[in-house]
Order: structure tokens, then C-alpha cells, then sequence
């Protein structure tokens, strides 16, 4: 665990919907500038613009914040890009040791303006997202239902322990509960489940460490509903009792009924009709109205005599015992369908594959993308021999030419081009393509960096112009300085390709751009194509091969042996490929040497009989754009993801369907996380995959497993995992069929030693 966590919550803040909170919670006054700048620039890569940055924590751990952002640091740096204000828009909550109460301070050290308005709204939202991404709303198929330990029937439960599973979540609840000891008389604290036995412990620690109390209480678990017969409260002032959550205060009542102090009984977590029921809240998770877009449906229970689930025949599984564990993870396999990419996102990869548009493993600033686009493809003017090609390019020319005229108004005085590769040259032929509308001979062009030394204008107008819109960091910042250079003036921002996460991403990134002075639409983004694609993670597919080329080649030094020429070639051409971005060559040449293409009939994007000319990024876009579909879920299957009790993997069966080369690669490129963590599964998972790769390597002279290098390469760099004893008959079947590149053999080994590694 580190010292303190990073985390972004979204709520509606100073009248804005869709505000993105930066929520930094720091637990240890020894944290590592360099750790959190890191991991803060992590979160950052993915473009996104924020509202406001908190940094939580104790007294000593908001005084070294501060200094951050004080003095010139890199954080200071990372968070001038993404804020517009650091003054206005950084809070720091911290605890007042004197009043036992938590407040909120400016960057000055000054009460924050509304503090009991922002400590109440980060309190809220921060736990809302920290008990979402902790999985603590535990819904049932539709095979099941719940019967809870109040033996109510649910469609759902809420589990806290889930969430406490988290890195930093035990600290984060703690801090918002320290007012329950500080320099009280407790001397127990009750909790009703083992599994937040943990959250007594830690909010014990915290107030000891920082003088808040001399004596520890002592902490026991009464066990929910089932233990209430075997408890006793003596002493009510003096016990502090946490509930984990609560749907009713069915529980409170009960306690109450036992002794307990109505005042000293708290909940973590309320989801239900009425929370003044429940006493005591620490976080209230159900939506305020119908139009709350943050909170949760509240849970409804049934006796069983009035169940609807029991009238359907679905399973009742009862929920027993200290942790509420109602079964074992099941691990569902996703299977990979055309109908899985959106119609509408399936029309514009396929009209955009086959120009040379897609790339990937590209350096833009500091950034290293994954997903590149070449937006200089769309306006080449040569010839081309793809009559296909020129239309969608003479189109594109079309309706860029309208985009540009229509968004430049009378009072034009300026253009501004982004960094992304390509918009200056896409700004010079904008400006000539104004040349019959307006005297473009005083419309000077800048780039993002020069604008910030530009003359005052009041009431003109700037047309800001990106090849790509992927990262808004740029264009905020760009809105930033017009602000301050343009006043009472319009900015029209346009870009060929407007590509996000989601619809939802693109349009919390419209809003930011064009909400000014007059509200929302003060002022305006057109662009011509909209693709969904997944985040950038930093390290991708092609910058982790990079480490494990270097090591490889390491081991193999080590083990005194000579080098395979083709790795050394291959991190060669990895380390320089940056510069450019690659289309082809993403992955590795067959066993016989050849570059690893597409045959006729494949689904997901036109071949026209192999006529057609898509490079291996048109097949990892789209297999990565179906992918992320997958992710964000797809009606009919469930969602491939890897939570607590809801995990899903790339089902092995994929390979043996989809059997071209260039679309296994793309597949085991696209993955992420534990998508195709077969160690995890049941054994037969990881078999299938096991003998589909053996048969693979068996029949390789006959031109079977022409990706088996790519499978190689996974399971080396451990983005593929299968059981031990599975991988090891994977290798000595590689090694064993001699006839195999001599570096096959080589990755072989290395795996092998690292699966003796880790056995020792």
C-alpha cells in the first residue's frame, strides 16, 4: 500500500454538472514527491480537465502538500495544465485538532468560502465513488436472489467489506470518523461485521498517533442480526457502535432495544427511503431525486410470502454469517462478436480503415500513446490508386472546408493550432481555405505556447484548431489564456476527429470548452468524426515489450549464450518506432519469416476478397474498440471486467474462431489487466488454452500458429497467465519441435525460469 491515494469523484459543483474533483488522500506525512507525481501523472495521461483538486489528510500531511504547491514542483506543474485556477480551484481538508471537527482551507491556509458545503460534498462523493469502485453494491443475476441476514428478500446487498479491499479505503473511512473518539470517553467500539473489524483498528491508530485520545478502546464484532442474542452494552456512553450499511435501521432499532446509545451508533453506508431511520450517516448513497445522477436505486426488500424474485423461481441464497459471502466468484468468458461494436462505431472505422490513419506505440509531447491517429492521411492531395480512398478524402476536404467557414465569424483576429501532429499545417490550410471570405492578411497564427504572450483583444474572436481532440489538458489551457487575452471575445474550437472513452467523456469535455461567460454554448466545437476508444495507460503493449526485450536478452546473456539476432533487431526497431508511429510490423513475422496480414471474410471490416489494403493498426483498432465495448458492457453478456465477485476473462474459444494471425496478435495486444488471466479460472479454462497453443506449436510446419510468437510474447511478459504446469507443457512442446525459430526456443527458457523462479 502506498502512503496516500488517488482518486477523481464527479458531482455537480458551483452550479456545474459533470465537476471532475481530484481527490488526493494522504495517510503519512513520508511520502515520496517523486511516487506521487508519478502516479499523479498517470491519472493525468488520460487528457481529462478538472474543477477542483483536494488534497485529505491529517495536519502534518496537508503542511507538506501545501508546499507542493507553494513552491515550484513538478505537481505544481502537472496541475497548472488540468486546473483552471490554482488558487480558486485547490482546497486541503485537514483536521482541526483543537475543535475535534474537520475543516477546510484555502492554499493560503484560510478558511475555504462555504467550508461546511465543500467538506459535506467531498465527504459525500469521494465515499460514493470509493463504495462504487469498491464493488460494495452487490447486485444478483437473475438465477438468484438474496435473503439478507434481517431475512428480508433483495435483489441486492450492500457489502462494505468489498470496499474496504481497496488500497487506502480503511484510511479514507477512518478520517471522516475520527470526530467519534477524539477526546471522548470511549472506551469500546462494536462493530457489527468482522470484515470492518479493520476500520476500528485503524481510526484507534489515527487518533492515538495525533493525541486525540491516551487509552485505546478495545474492538469486538457482535456478529449482525445473528450475534444481537449474545450481546451485552453495559456501559452505552461509553461504546462507540459502527454499522457497516444499512438499508432500513432495522439494526439500530434492535441495538437501541439492547442499551445502546442512539447517539453512539453510526453507519457507514445508507441506502434506502428514509435516512433519518438509519440515525447517525456517514455517507447517504441514494439519489436525491429522479434526476440525480450520482447516487444509487435504493434497495427493495420483500418478506418471502411477498417476494416477486421467489414468484419467478429465483434461487433465494441466504446470506450467513460474519462476512456475508454469499458464493465463490464464478469467472464468466466472453465471447468476441461483430455485433459487440456499435453500429455507428463500426460505419467510421470501417470508412477511415485502409488510409493509413491508425497507429500506435507514437510519442506526441510527453505523452506515449497507444492510439495514434494521422489525421495527414485524411488531407493528402496526391493520387491514389484506391478510387475508395480519394472519395472518403475528398469528403473529408468537403466537409472540412464548411466546419471552417462556418465557425470563423467577422471579428476572427487569430488562430491557434494544437500540438497534436499536424494541426499547424491543418491551420495554414484553414487560413486559406478563409482566403474568398475575409482579408486574412492581418489573422495571425500561433501555437498553444506562443498565445500566452499574446496581446490583449477585447471582443475578437479565435479559432483554435487541433488534428485530434484526444487530450482536452491542451484545450483547457488554451481556454485558460483566451480568458485572460480575449476578453468579451468567441473562440470556436474544430477538429477532424473528436475521439473519448464514451459519449458521456466527450461531452463533459464539450462542456468544459464551451461554457464562458453566458453559460453553457458560449462557445462552440464542431468536428466531422467522433471515435470511442479505450484510455491511454502509459505503459502499452509495445513499451512493455520494450522491458521485456531488454530483459530477455539480459537473461540470455547471463545464461552465456549468444543473442538471437531477431530480438536484438526487434528492440531496435521498438526503441526508434516512437518517432513516427507504426501501421504495420506492430506484431511479430510468422515462423517463416512473413508479415502477418488479413484474409477475405473478416467480419469486423471489409476485405472486399482481399483486395482491400488494411494494415495491422485498422485490425487492433477495431478489435480494440470491441474490446472496449466489452468493457463498458454490451446487452446480452456481461461486462469484461475483474472486480471482487464479478470477473470475466477473453474466453481461450476466441483463438480457435478468430484463427487469422493478425487478429490473435491484435486480440493479445488490445487485452488489459487480467482480461486474459487463465490462472484464475478453473482449470479447464486454462487447459483449453493450453492445448490450442500445443497443437499450435506442433503443427507449425504445416502453418498453424502463425501468432504463436505473439502467445510467447504474452505469456513472458505475464499479460497471458495459465497454470503452471499449463505453461510449462506450452514450452517443452516449443522447445521439443526443433524446426522453430531458434528465438522461440530462447522466450521458451525464459519462461521456464521465471516459473522456477517463482516456485522458490
Amino acid at each position: 500500500m502506498k502512503e496516500f491515494t488517488i482518486r477523481q469523484f464527479e458531482c455537480t459543483h458551483r452550479d456545474k454538472e459533470n465537476a471532475l474533483i481530484i481527490s488526493i488522500y494522504l495517510f503519512r506525512s513520508d511520502i515520496s514527491q517523486n511516487q506521487l507525481d508519478s502516479s499523479l501523472s498517470d491519472l493525468l495521461a488520460n487528457g481529462s480537465q478538472y474543477d477542483g483538486i483536494h488534497f485529505v489528510g491529517m495536519r502534518d500531511c496537508i503542511s507538506l502538500s501545501r508546499t507542493w504547491l507553494t513552491t515550484e514542483t513538478s505537481i505544481l506543474g502537472r496541475l497548472t495544465k488540468v486546473l483552471s485556477s490554482i488558487e480558486t480551484d485547490t482546497c486541503f481538508i485537514s483536521f482541526d485538532d483543537d475543535k475535534g471537527q474537520h475543516c477546510a482551507q484555502t492554499i493560503h491556509g484560510k478558511e475555504c468560502a462555504q467550508a461546511e458545503y465543500i467538506l459535506a460534498l467531498h465527504k459525500k462523493y469521494s465515499l460514493l465513488e470509493l463504495f462504487t469502485a469498491g464493488n460494495g453494491f452487490k447486485i444478483a443475476s437473475n438465477e438468484y436472489h438474496y435473503i439478507k441476514p434481517s431475512k428480508r428478500h433483495a435483489g441486492a446487498f450492500i457489502r462494505t467489506a468489498n470496499v474496504l479491499e481497496l488500497s487506502g479505503a480503511t484510511n479514507i473511512i477512518a478520517f471522516w470518523l475520527l470526530p467519534l473518539v477524539w477526546k471522548s470517553d470511549i472506551r469500546y467500539i462494536v462493530v457489527d461485521t468482522s470484515g470492518i473489524a479493520a476500520l476500528g483498528l485503524t481510526l484507534i491508530s489515527n487518533a492515538l498517533y495525533y493525541g486525540g485520545i491516551k487509552i485505546p478502546p478495545l474492538v469486538s464484532s457482535h456478529q449482525s442480526y445473528g450475534g444481537l442474542k449474545h450481546i451485552k452494552i453495559s456501559n452505552p456512553s461509553e461504546t462507540l457502535i459502527l454499522i457497516s450499511a444499512t438499508t432500513s435501521g432495522g439494526l439500530k432499532d434492535e441495538l437501541i432495544d439492547l442499551g445502546a446509545s442512539n447517539e453512539n451508533i453510526h453507519t457507514i453506508f445508507y441506502l434506502g427511503n428514509d435516512v433519518n431511520k438509519a440515525g447517525n450517516v456517514l455517507c447517504n448513497l441514494t439519489k436525491t431525486n429522479l434526476k440525480d445522477k450520482y447516487g444509487l436505486d435504493v434497495i427493495k426488500n420483500y418478506i418471502q410470502s411477498n417476494c416477486p424474485y421467489c414468484t419467478n423461481k429465483s434461487y433465494p441464497i441466504a446470506l450467513i454469517g460474519d462476512q456475508f459471502s454469499p458464493e465463490p466468484a464464478k469467472v464468466e468468458e466472453i465471447e468476441i462478436n461483430f455485433p459487440d461494436l456499435p453500429p455507428s462505431q463500426q460505419a467510421i472505422i470501417e470508412k477511415l480503415a485502409g488510409l493509413n490513419l491508425f497507429k500506435t506505440h507514437k510519442n506526441v509531447d510527453s505523452r506515449r500513446l497507444e492510439y495514434y491517429l494521422d489525421t495527414s492521411t485524411l488531407f493528402r492531395n496526391e493520387s491514389n490508386t484506391e478510387e475508395d480512398t480519394n472519395n472518403i478524402q475528398q469528403e473529408v476536404i468537403k466537409r472540412w472546408k464548411t466546419i471552417v467557414t462556418r465557425s470563423a465569424p467577422v471579428t476572427l483576429n487569430r488562430m491557434v493550432h494544437a500540438e497534436y501532429p499536424f494541426s499547424k499545417q491543418l491551420t495554414e490550410l484553414s487560413k486559406h481555405i478563409l482566403v474568398p471570405y475575409t482579408d486574412t492578411s492581418q489573422l495571425n497564427i500561433l501555437s498553444s505556447r506562443e498565445l500566452r504572450s499574446s496581446s490583449t483583444t477585447e471582443k475578437m474572436s479565435t479559432l483554435v484548431i487541433s488534428s485530434c481532440i484526444d487530450d482536452s489538458q491542451e484545450l483547457m489551457g488554451i481556454n485558460r489564456d483566451l480568458r485572460s487575452i480575449q476578453p468579451y471575445g468567441n473562440t470556436s474550437y474544430i477538429s477532424p476527429i473528436f475521439r473519448a472513452t464514451s459519449h458521456k467523456e466527450r461531452e463533459r469535455i464539450r462542456a468544459n470548452l464551451t461554457y464562458g461567460e453566458n453559460g453553457k454554448d458560449t462557445f462552440s466545437l464542431h468536428t466531422i468524426y467522433k471515435i470511442d476508444l479505450p484510455e491511454e495507460i502509459g505503459t502499452h503493449s509495445w513499451l512493455q515489450e520494450i522491458d521485456l526485450m531488454a530483459e530477455v536478452l539480459e537473461w540470455i546473456d547471463i545464461e552465456g549464450r549468444a543473442r538471437p539476432i531477431e530480438l536484438e533487431n526487434r528492440l531496435i526497431f521498438l526503441r526508434n518506432a516512437p518517432t513516427i508511429g507504426i501501421s504495420d510490423c506492430l506484431f511479430w513475422k510468422n515462423q517463416w519469416g512473413n508479415e502477418l496480414s488479413i484474409r477475405p471474410d473478416f467480419t469486423l471490416l471489409k476485405v472486399d476478397g482481399g483486395k482491400r489494403q488494411l494494415s495491422q493498426a485498422d485490425i487492433f483498432f477495431v478489435i480494440s474498440a470491441v474490446l472496449h465495448n466489452l468493457r463498458n458492457g454490451v446487452q446480452g453478456k456481461p461486462k469484461l471486467e475483474y472486480k471482487t465477485y464479478s470477473r470475466a476473462v477473453i474466453s481461450p474459444d476466441n483463438f480457435q474462431r478468430l484463427n487469422d494471425g493478425v487478429i490473435q496478435a491484435a486480440i493479445l495486444r488490445a487485452a488489459r489487466k487480467y482480461e486474459l488471466s487463465y490462472s484464475t479460472c478453473d482449470a479447464n479454462t486454462s487447459s483449453r488454452m493450453k492445448d490450442q497453443l500445443i497443437a499450435y506449436a506442433n503443427k507449425s510446419k504445416e502453418g498453424e500458429g502463425e501468432a504463436l510468437i505473439e502467445f510467447l510474447i504474452a505469456i513472458a511478459a505475464k499479460k497471458m497467465t495459465l497454470h503452471p504446469e499449463h505453461t510449462k507443457e506450452i514450452t517443452d512442446a516449443i522447445l521439443s519441435n526443433t524446426h522453430l525459430p531458434n528465438y522461440y526456443g530462447e522466450l521458451s527458457r525464459f519462461i521456464k525460469s521465471q516459473i522456477s523462479n517463482n516456485s522458490t
